[in-house]
């Protein structure tokens, strides 16, 4: 088909629909998407489409139109995706409707589900519910924290380390730990003995341990010229020499 022709058939949809072109372009990527996971072998998802037997009816298969049509009467709009109502059935106008990004995520089959003192949820559903991370819902899980304090945002309120209470700050100060380190650990789930791990690189400098970040801030250089200076033998105290005018100062041999 010549490229006027082309042009020309595109112009009629698009008056005939009524749509932008951003909309007939989304549309159409969407219907070949469809087609391509459930007929092409060599698309990454075909395994979990055409793999288990999903297909795409003959109607929209050989119809641009035809799914156009259907799109503009059930619900398209510019920030819609498409989504099978039964993970287990085809593309087909009884098991497709048009849905927020966020809605279409939650009925994949690979979306996890959670049960909770006997209730059954998404996990995206449990985050929102309690306040809390994907990754520390994990976590408590994983680190066998009861199904009644799973979702309790103030399980790890009270710092517990080798048995003894800690404030944040008296945590911070102990550990020479950041005290908003801390709490990040504490709003993802970590406790005990992990909110004490210590971060990035530390250095020991006549007998005191800090972050390389923190060691650089406090003598006025870079990170990366601390680290030139571990790297090249500096004793303690030529590391805590802050940097001379036009260069390094000259290591003492």
């Amino acid at each position: 088909m010549a490229n006027k022709e082309v042009l020309n058939l595109l112009q009629e949809r698009l008056t005939k629909y009524n749509l932008t072109y951003k909309q007939y372009k989304k549309l159409y990527h969407m219907r070949f998407s469809a087609i391509d996971r459930c007929t092409n072998p060599l698309n990454h998802a075909y395994k979990n489409y055409g793999g288990r037997g999903i297909s795409v009816c003959n109607e929209w298969l050989s119809s641009i139109d035809s799914f156009i049509d259907f799109a503009i009467n059930n619900g398209f709009i510019d920030k819609c995706d498409i989504d099978r109502i039964d993970n287990d059935r085809n593309y087909e106008p009884s098991n497709v409707r048009f849905v927020d990004r966020k809605t279409n995520s939650r009925n994949r089959r690979s979306s996890k589900k959670l049960t909770i003192n006997g209730v059954t949820r998404l996990l995206c559903e449990w985050s929102e519910l309690s306040g809390l991370s994907h990754q520390a819902i994990h976590w408590r899980i994983k680190n066998g924290v009861s199904d009644d304090d799973i979702l309790n945002p103030e399980t790890c309120s009270t710092v517990v380390v080798n048995g003894i209470k800690y404030t944040v700050k008296e945590l911070s100060e102990k550990y020479n730990i950041k005290v908003d380190t801390i709490e990040w650990r504490i709003r993802h789930g970590y406790i005990n003995d992990d909110l004490i791990k210590p971060t990035g690189k530390h250095v020991t400098i006549n007998g005191v341990t800090k972050n390389i970040n923190d060691w650089a801030s406090i003598i006025g250089i870079s990170k990366s010229t601390l680290s030139h200076r571990i790297v090249s033998g500096y004793t303690d105290n030529e590391l805590l020499q802050p940097l001379i005018k036009n260069g390094y100062r000259k290591k003492v041999m």
